[in-house]
């Protein structure tokens, strides 16, 4: 999520993906077929890098939790980036119904100021 509590694309940064996900295991075993319930956990073992981790939540259920190697990483594209920029830093209205280009907001501070923007929690 961005500082707005916006949910952000997948797209936008960097992630990584396993070798259950590159086999299939994520869809091929999803929770709404059949006997993903029984198969699911064993085939999380298989890959994972360390032993499972269990805890009891407040409901009485328990947790499993699996280490999982990442083995390879989705990088965005400049397309990606650049809409993402144009999304934060240029403001439009609506002119005829239509979104118009209304204000670029500055990314860098004016001329003769040395001082880092500040940030914003």
């Amino acid at each position: 999520k961005d500082e707005f509590g916006t949910p952000m694309s997948r797209l936008q940064e960097p992630y990584s993906i396993t070798a259950f996900e590159l086999n299939g295991g994520d869809t091929s075993y999803s929770l709404g077929r059949g006997n993903a319930w029984s198969e699911l956990p064993s085939l999380l073992e298989e890959h994972s890098v360390a032993a499972p981790q269990q805890r009891t939540l407040a409901d009485g259920s328990i947790e499993t939790s699996y280490l999982l190697e990442p083995v390879g990483e989705f990088l965005p594209s400049t397309a990606v980036a650049s809409a993402q920029h144009e999304l934060k830093y240029h403001i439009h209205r609506i002119q005829r119904h239509k979104p118009k280009l209304w204000v670029k907001l500055a990314t860098d501070p004016p001329e003769g100021v040395s001082a880092p923007q500040l940030k914003t929690l």
